[in-house]
């Protein structure tokens, strides 16, 4: 009996061994001193085109006028919307006449000076033509370009001008007057910024020295004013505010220059409609 138990533990220790000797061939352990690391895949995003500005700019000079102009045109293939609606504008304060490519400004400036010098008066001497278009402002939703124009052609004195546009970033869509929903309180702010900026002291005062075909048929202080026009030129936005611009001889005589007023943000936003407050956003 001891013989076979001596048997059975030997054979049944022989087949622990072998098994534990394959288990170890199937499964092998990892190597002394391994470090077991977990990489993540890095993707690297696309870099996003950045929206940028080229300026073109060149002087002329001729018999009869001196030539100065200068101006931006939007550079972008990821917004080609927003681009061309600015170009489109800066086109068009340049003389709406130039049919090539709004991203070619060389051919832009080349053929409005050209046309320019075609049409100069040949009885002028000392004449001066000049535009400036640049960026004046930019947030995360919008731009503003600003154009300011001087021009003389002989006289007593040039003319000048100054207008501007903003362009929300998303869709090029240009902020304008049918933004504003309540021009009630647009009026009120309008004539209280006219008294400053034409230096007079109440509306008696700004009535007196307003010259505008709108008003001129009406003597009553309070109707001359609520019949007043806005300016012609849409607003446009800046850091300060709401800026409004009559250009020159458009609501009062020379002296007067380019009356403009500025509505400061805060007053702003309560005058708008749905459209307006969500341009803002």
């Amino acid at each position: 009996m001891k013989f076979y138990s001596f048997t059975l533990f030997t054979a049944f220790a022989v087949f622990a061994l072998v098994a534990c000797g394959k288990k170890a061939q199937a499964e092998p352990q990892p190597q002394k001193d391994s470090v077991a690391v977990a990489h993540d895949t890095v993707v690297e995003k696309p870099k996003e085109e950045s929206f940028t500005f080229e300026t073109f700019s060149k002087k002329l000079k001729t018999k009869h006028f001196a030539y100065d102009t200068k101006f931006v045109l939007a550079q972008s293939n990821s917004n080609p919307n927003l681009a061309n609606a600015i170009n489109e504008w800066v086109n068009e304060q340049l003389g709406g006449k130039y049919q090539g490519n709004l991203n070619d400004g060389d051919a832009m400036l080349s053929y409005y000076q050209k046309r320019w010098v075609r049409e100069e008066e040949k009885d002028v001497t000392n004449g001066e033509n000049n535009f400036a278009i640049s960026k004046v402002y930019e947030t995360e939703q919008f731009i503003t370009l600003e154009a300011e124009t001087y021009w003389f052609g002989g006289g007593a004195h040039g003319g000048s001008s100054l207008v501007g546009a903003t362009f929300r970033k998303s869709d090029g869509r240009k902020f304008d007057k049918s933004m504003i929903g309540n021009e009630k309180m647009l009026r009120h702010q309008l004539i209280r910024g006219l008294i400053k900026a034409l230096e007079v002291s109440n509306k008696e005062e700004l009535s007196g020295v307003l010259q505008c075909s709108a008003i001129d048929g009406y003597d009553d202080v309070d109707t001359r004013l609520a019949l007043l026009p806005l300016p012609e030129a849409d607003p446009w936005l800046t850091k300060k505010g709401m800026q409004l611009v009559y250009q020159q001889y458009e609501i009062a005589p020379y002296a007067a220059g380019s009356p403009s007023v500025l509505i400061p943000l805060v007053k702003l936003h309560p005058m708008l409609n749905a459209s307006g407050k969500t341009y803002l956003k």
